[in-house]
């Protein structure tokens, strides 16, 4: 698939054939690969063909016409005179061309005889298909791209006679390629595909839709797919983590630099093809930086092996080396955040030291970074590495500084038009000479701002252009407390106060949190905002608020999709100057209130917490700052508590999740108030939080000393159940340092007192880790009597988590006795019940011990099967739990031989091999 968009060309959708592409084999199920040619040039795409490709794609633009030696564009037959540099034609034959890209992005265009070329020097394995989803790629007669494809050898080439809609294309493309994978000859999948377009309303008469569409060559009869398969669709891409999605609006405007939105984004591409190793976009809050960052970032990817890292200033108050090198936890798995910054430095710097692994990393908001270590060792990357940075201020670095300015006024009225269309359809299609000159003002009174063009379209759907021309001049807009007075001066009372509420949250939220927000008397007392909904849908269509959607899967498998509602940053300033001091200190309160109580009502469901985790953090952070009142303490405390513990001693959302760098700020963020407010139970709490956090390092002899100190607390306050609590975490400690005798004293000192309190779930509990001891020091005997013992005590709790953790360990005892059958059997039981309960840890953990039973028995097809499901499930969790599954991989891989253990892969159906 070449999906090549040139930035000096006219615009095309960014996402078309290729879904339509993945959509229509996924429907059948066919096994296929579907790669990418990444960066879309005509050098790449010559040695890459080479690999043996059934069907080539293009989509992009194409046209009949002459191609200058100079610059590479593309001009009329007719044209003696190249239209971008003046370079002499005359010599150059009219031909067909499609337009791929250069490095920098810029168009590079490849005749139809060099495309056949490369594909008919591929041995052994032809081409069978091309396909061009270009306009006028038919078009032409015998000198068209098509004609001269089949006239060079390509057995069968699908072409356009005219200029293409996007509706089109997809159209014909999904059951196309379905009918391909299926296995239909070429032409009979064609024909069935025409039948799709042919309904396509048009707005124009012309052409009808089936008869655009053209495909001929010898190789119609062949087919891609000999015979029906089943199969998933693997599908090549690239690494690039946390880049935010944005529509990108923008013109290339030819110039010594070039200008115009594309103009800077060359220019930011070729500066770090020329090997820049910071790069620095530097201008205003809301002039579109950050669109611009993520833009280069995905252009630029194909270049950095290692992959594209997004980090937010933004996001992340202070952030700081540490934070920064986190970003690098999608490579070396979540447990690379319990390590500590300098160990985490080397780690990264080694890594990008490797040529096939050299990395981008793009730092959104740098203005608020105060860590002097984040720049010195964006500076000290090694080449090919480099960064990419963008910033409201000039940063006195070294490298590339490129400065972002207002829009072009051409490209800000094609904004304007784009985002009155989306609030009113149609808008703009007959543009009078004063509309155009109304836009004109706007554009030059609002300086390309596209934050304040956005909400200066916005106003459409209730003003007339010549309205919002005169609300924009009569309105002050050099500084950021007044830029957007022209549309936030006519809101109704309601919304500018809803607006002042959003502003108080980090991050973006639900619709119903800004119910709670807006509505509930916990939060708001008297203050009631009982036209919310209806506010925030007109927040929305003004651009003062917008949505991300956000899919997931349900507990069923189902696909759920819903909105959330964001504050551009700017925005988020803008909104809380206009509420004032005072207001946003209420507000902020308010906001940290709600979401603690929604920590605190959601501290088991993990994916409740991950959604909203942003806005968690910043309430417990608020609280923190006013860490000297006795309220605020009190919300740091209960934070703590939601965050680092689900239930009854049972490790809690960060921990579970992997987030061991917040787990421990916010454990240390306890300790410290805890302190202040001389809390010895929260004191305690916090030792037994950070002494976890350090044996999941593997730091044991600093988890030790934090045990002790959370026990001699607990002995001070005569809190047995909290002793022997940290009893049982102490015994944990020596476990793992085989200390068996110092483990066998902790737990049987904490079982002594569970009984004493009668905690069954407690006695069961360390009953079970008695049992562990046991299997360890190979008493078998002694193991089942203790594990029959859990599940006796857990039957009669009817707690099935405890009953499905004794056939979990019951299992173990099983498969160590080499009684397989028993060991499924319990697992499944175990899997029987947690699946019922949803808690996706346990079956992670219950499905990984059922690989390994299928591995004892050679049956390898379903040991993978359960791991990938297993990793699938710790993976989702960013659980530290699935190095266990690496490993898993690494040893079967080495049992049987890489060859063999991928022809193994592909028996299960697992097209992601584990390296």
């Amino acid at each position: 698939m070449i999906i090549s968009r040139p930035l000096d060309e006219s615009e095309l959708p960014n996402i078309a054939d290729q879904w339509a592409l993945y959509s229509g084999l996924s429907a059948v199920k066919t096994p296929a690969k579907l790669d990418f040619l990444r960066p879309p040039t005509i050098e790449h795409l010559r040695t890459e063909i080479l690999g043996g490709y059934d069907v080539v794609h293009f989509d992009g633009h194409g046209s009949f016409g002459r191609r200058c030696p100079n610059c590479s564009g593309l001009n009329p037959p007719e044209s003696n005179i190249c239209g971008r540099c003046s370079a002499s034609l005359e010599d150059e034959e009219a031909g067909g061309y499609l337009a791929f890209e250069g490095e920098d992005g810029t168009v590079d265009s490849l005749a139809a005889e060099d495309l056949a070329r490369m594909i008919n020097a591929v041995p052994g394995r032809p081409t069978k298909l091309v396909i061009l989803s270009a306009c006028e790629s038919a078009k032409g007669g015998e000198a068209s791209l098509l004609a001269v494809l089949r006239r060079e050898g390509v057995p069968a080439v699908l072409g356009m006679k005219e200029p293409v809609p996007v509706e089109l294309t997809v159209a014909l493309s999904r059951p196309l390629y379905a009918f391909l994978g299926a296995g239909l000859e070429i032409g009979e999948a064609f024909c069935q595909a025409l039948s799709s377009i042919s309904k396509l309303s048009q707005s124009e008469p012309g052409t009808p839709a089936p008869d655009i569409p053209v495909l001929e060559g010898e190789g119609t009869r062949a087919r891609i797919v000999d015979r029906p398969m089943r199969g998933e669709v693997v599908v090549g891409r690239e690494r690039i983590f946390g880049v935010p999605e944005y529509d990108f609006v923008g013109e290339f405007i030819r110039g010594d630099p070039p200008r115009g939105r594309k103009g800077l984004l060359a220019r930011t591409v070729r500066a770090l093809l020329a090997g820049e190793r910071l790069v620095v976009l530097t201008g205003q809050g809301g002039i579109g930086k950050s669109v611009l960052g993520a833009e280069a970032a995905r252009r630029i990817a194909w270049r950095y092996p290692g992959g594209v890292f997004w980090r937010s200033g933004a996001d992340i108050e202070n952030l700081g080396l540490n934070e920064l090198l986190d970003g690098f936890v999608n490579v070396f798995g979540y447990e690379f955040r319990t390590r500590l910054v300098d160990e985490k430095r080397d780690i990264v710097l080694g890594y990008l030291r490797d040529f096939g692994t050299a990395s981008l990393i793009v730092v959104d908001n740098a203005e608020t970074i105060k860590d002097p270590a984040v720049f010195r060792f964006l500076e000290g990357m090694p080449k090919p590495s480099a960064s990419l940075v963008t910033s409201r201020e000039a940063l006195e670095r070294e490298g590339a500084h490129i400065d972002i300015d207002e829009m072009e006024p051409s490209e800000a009225t094609r904004l304007f038009i784009v985002e009155a269309r989306r609030r009113k359809s149609g808008w703009g299609k007959k543009l009078t000479s004063s509309d155009l000159e109304a836009l004109e003002v706007i554009s030059r009174h609002l300086d390309g701002h596209p934050l304040a063009i956005k909400l200066a379209a916005a106003m459409v759907g209730s003003d007339s252009l010549a309205t919002i021309c005169q609300r924009v001049l009569a309105a002050p807009h050099k500084e950021v407390s007044t830029r957007f007075d022209f549309s936030y001066n006519p809101l109704p009372a309601s919304e500018k106060e809803l607006l002042h509420r959003m502003a108080a949250f980090a991050s973006s939220a639900t619709e119903e949190v800004i119910q709670l927000a807006c509505a509930h008397p916990d939060f708001v007392g008297d203050k009631v905002l009982p036209q919310w909904r209806d506010d925030l849908t007109e927040l929305v269509r003004k651009s003062f608020v917008d949505t991300v959607p956000v899919t997931a899967f349900d507990d069923s498998g189902n696909e759920v999709t819903w909105q959330r509602y964001r504050l551009h940053s700017l925005m988020r300033q803008y909104a809380a100057g206009k509420a004032g001091e005072e207001a946003m200190k209420i507000h902020r309160q308010r906001a940290a209130n709600l979401f603690l109580v929604y920590a605190e009502q959601f501290r088991q469901n993990f994916d409740a917490l991950e959604a909203e985790r942003k806005n968690v953090f910043a309430g417990m952070d608020w609280a923190y700052q006013l860490k000297g009142t006795p309220d605020a303490q009190e919300i740091v405390i209960r934070y703590a508590s939601a965050l680092l513990q689900a239930k009854d001693g049972v490790i809690g959302y960060l921990l579970v999740r992997g987030y061991w760098f917040e787990a421990r700020k916010r454990a240390e963020q306890a300790l410290e108030v805890a302190y202040i407010k001389d809390d010895k139970k929260s004191l305690a709490s916090a030792y037994r939080a950070l002494g976890l956090l350090s044996e999941h390092s593997g730091n044991h002899s600093k988890a030790e000393r934090y045990y002790l100190d959370s026990l001699k607390i607990e002995h001070m306050r005569r809190n047995r159940s909290g002793v022997s609590i940290t009893l049982n975490q102490l015994g944990s400690v020596a476990y793992s340092n085989h200390s068996w005798d110092k483990a066998y004293r902790c737990y049987s000192v904490s079982l002594r007192i569970k009984r004493e309190l009668d905690d069954k779930r407690g006695i069961a509990y360390t009953l079970g880790n008695l049992g562990n001891l046991a299997l360890r020091q190979e008493d078998t005997p002694e193991a089942r009597s203790l594990f029959l013992e859990v599940l006796d005590i857990c039957e009669k709790l009817k707690d099935e988590d405890c009953i499905a953790r004794a056939y979990f360990q019951l299992s173990e005892l099983a498969q160590k006795e080499n009684n397989l059958e028993e060991a499924r059997t319990l697992i499944q039981k175990s899997l029987n019940i947690l699946r019922r309960s949803g808690e996706k840890h346990g079956i992670a953990l219950n499905l990984a011990r059922l690989g390994t039973i299928e591995q004892s028995v050679g049956n390898y097809v379903a040991a993978i099967q359960m791991w990938t499901q297993a990793y699938v499930l710790l993976d989702e969790l960013k659980s530290p739990d699935k190095s266990f599954i690496n490993n898993s991989f690494n040893q079967l891989r080495d049992l049987l031989g890489v060859e063999e253990f991928e022809n193994v892969c592909r028996e299960a159906g697992i097209a992601l091999v584990f390296k």
